[in-house]
């Protein structure tokens, strides 16, 4: 725990620095030198390998979005798209409290994950302010590097954005924005393989999660008292923004048989994968507020029940709908096959 308690302190300290040499969207930065440098839509990074000590470091700065309307909100959706969903997370990550500067609010959190047996660290920092979200992220696999990542932290300065023009449709809700990962859990479903009632023993769980550069992914498990497996599906696709609807272009989509550990809902062995048909859909979104359970959910409308989703929910607060949350410790995103999230 003092690790990661070093870690976060070497990376607060870019919150209060001014030095600017260069400029990447609305964050000046000093560049390392001689280190590899890499830009692309979404990010710029820089990598230092040492081919003699077999150590590395990548220091990165994600391109701003917009904010999904709180501080906690955009740290959940930023930890999950850059480090969560690909890194195999062992320990964390552990946050240090939000702090509050010059109308921007920051988030620091440090983790331990795991690649081909080698444990590594990696540090994040998320700003919101000004319905902004943006992202520092810095990976190595040696704690030598601490001092240029310090170093990097130090010649950090966030500039306010002059609009939002450029970003992602946004819904309805003021700072709201569809990019984030979303979950919601009902009766067990099984429209899209074989044809169980709604009310079975069991449950099924969905979710989205809808990346900046336009691709999205589908994860739905179910498992149920009136088989003898687990069902797993995945989809990976594309998905567009018009106004307030959003189309889902799937370009893969599978439905896996998995064996009951014990008995329970753990995954067992894989038993079969077949392919699904790929269900291109436009819906309707929206973000609506819960007073009663102070929750805010995405909601989803379309015309027809679809097989991705199952029937509509049967809160009547939207017609033909389906509601999401965003992934959290209360709300948690399906654990894959071999402890994968």
């Amino acid at each position: 725990m003092r690790y990661f308690s070093v870690l976060l302190c070497l990376f607060v300290s870019a919150f209060d620095s001014f030095a600017q040499q260069e400029t990447y969207d609305i964050v000046s930065y000093t560049p390392p030198k001689e280190w590899k440098k890499e830009t692309s839509d979404t990010y710029i990074a820089f990598t230092h390998i040492d081919q003699a000590k077999k150590t590395w470091c990548q220091l990165g700065i994600y391109k701003s979005t917009v904010s999904k309307g709180s501080m906690e909100a955009d740290f959940t959706s930023e930890w999950q798209d850059l480090v969560a969903r690909n890194h195999q997370i062992i320990s964390g990550p552990q946050q240090d409290p939000v702090q509050e500067s010059g109308g921007w609010k920051s988030v620091v959190a440090a983790a331990k994950y795991s690649k081909d047996g080698t444990e590594l660290f990696v540090i994040i920092r998320v700003f919101s302010g000004y319905n902004t979200c943006v992202s520092i992220v810095a990976k190595s696999n040696d704690a030598s590097y601490l001092p240029a990542i310090e170093q990097f932290s130090a010649g950090i300065a966030l500039k306010k954005p002059a609009a939002n023009a450029d970003q992602p449709a946004v819904a309805t809700a003021p700072g709201q924005s569809i990019i984030g990962s979303w979950g919601k859990s009902s009766s067990v479903h099984f429209n899209y393989s074989q044809p169980l009632p709604y009310g079975t023993i069991g449950y099924t769980k969905d979710q989205y999660h809808f990346y900046k550069d336009g691709t999205y992914r589908f994860y739905s498990m179910t498992f149920s008292s009136a088989i003898s497996q687990l069902v797993l599906i995945r989809e990976s696709g594309r998905y567009t923004l018009s106004g307030a609807s959003i189309t889902v272009t799937p370009s893969q989509s599978s439905i896996e048989s998995w064996s009951k550990k014990n008995g329970v809902d753990k995954w067992g062995k894989l038993l079969k994968t077949e392919k699904r048909k790929l269900e291109k859909v436009t819906y309707r979104f929206s973000h609506h507020y819960f007073p009663g359970i102070k929750e805010w959910n995405l909601v989803l409308q379309a015309d027809a029940e679809t097989e991705r989703d199952g029937r509509f929910s049967t809160n009547r607060t939207f017609n033909n709908a389906w509601y999401f949350k965003p992934i959290s410790s209360t709300n948690t995103a399906i654990e894959l096959p071999g402890a994968q999230k």
